[in-house]
């Protein structure tokens, strides 16, 4: 907000408002989305936007076009979140869901900070602008990488979820 925009309180205060309109039109829009286009689309989709949501947010030529692409950054990556952790949940053998989980928990709460840390690091090195979109462009050259290496690797989440034996089996 200041560094970029020579914003003050009143515009950090508008960013992290524009963050949180994202991550609760998520919350709102997250099983409309899913019941209307299915799991696999919305989490393909998603995490192809994020991406592109940062490197927008990282563009940003006016205070108003960081607070919308702020929002759809909060808005792609709460979905994406949601996503995951839905299919971990419901795909997941029943004996080993709390270790699913556990993991995919462990994994963000470690890495999440990390990347945070090596942006700001990178940031007051190189400018923010440069951070963000560097970050931005790595993160599409890994989907973009996983799409072409593994390009079914979304395909079993078409596959109906049942119950065998009281366990959930994809």
């Amino acid at each position: 907000a200041r560094k970029v925009f020579g914003g003050g309180e009143g515009y950090t205060a508008a960013l992290s408002t524009a963050m949180g309109v994202g991550a609760v039109s998520s919350a709102l829009a997250f099983g409309v989305l899913v019941r209307r286009f299915e799991t696999r689309r919305v989490l393909v989709t998603v995490t192809t936007a994020l991406p592109v949501a940062s490197l927008l947010y990282a563009l940003a030529p006016t205070r108003v076009a960081a607070l919308g692409a702020l929002g759809a950054l909060a808005f792609c990556y709460l979905t994406s979140l949601s996503t995951v952790s839905v299919v971990a949940q419901v795909r997941a053998p029943s004996a080993l869901r709390g270790r699913i989980l556990s993991v995919n928990t462990v994994t963000l709460g470690l890495l999440y900070p990390l990347a945070v840390s090596l942006q700001g690091r990178l940031g007051d090195a190189v400018g923010l602008r440069r951070a963000i979109g560097g970050f931005a462009v790595a993160h599409a050259v890994v989907v973009l990488g996983v799409r072409l290496l593994w390009p079914g690797i979304t395909a079993p989440l078409d596959a109906p979820v049942r119950a065998v034996e009281g366990a959930l089996v994809a």
